[in-house]
């Protein structure tokens, strides 16, 4: 898969740079906040009586905390667009309409970055 990227100013490239390790960090920490207690089900399944209210418990989890994900996904790729890869190519790379891009990046264009 080739990702095209729209020359950036250098400057705007390289603050976008900086920022992509800490953008890749949140979407890390979101998911693993997200299945912790998925994980923790996991490892000890069978264990205890109320492991079906556990496990609904869990899933609710991590439905709920999936919106936190959400977000730190879009900030990174609003990282990404900053640093030159077009929305184009973000699109069919993650296999989405442009549409749901746009819908995904919603939280991000506040901050000036919709304009690509």
């Amino acid at each position: 898969m080739a990702i095209h990227l729209r020359p950036a100013d250098p400057e705007r490239a390289a603050a976008a740079l900086q920022q992509l390790g800490p953008a890749a960090q949140q979407v890390a920490d979101a998911v693993d906040a997200a299945v912790a207690e998925l994980r923790t089900l996991a490892e000890r399944a069978g264990h205890a009586p109320d492991d079906f209210r556990t496990a609904l418990a869990a899933v609710v989890t991590y439905r709920r905390r999936q919106a936190a994900v959400d977000d730190a996904v879009a900030r990174m790729l609003s990282v990404l667009e900053a640093g030159g890869v077009t929305r184009n190519a973000m699109f069919s790379a993650l296999g989405v309409r442009a549409q749901t891009l746009q819908k995904m990046l919603a939280p991000c264009t506040g901050r000036g970055s919709g304009d690509g």
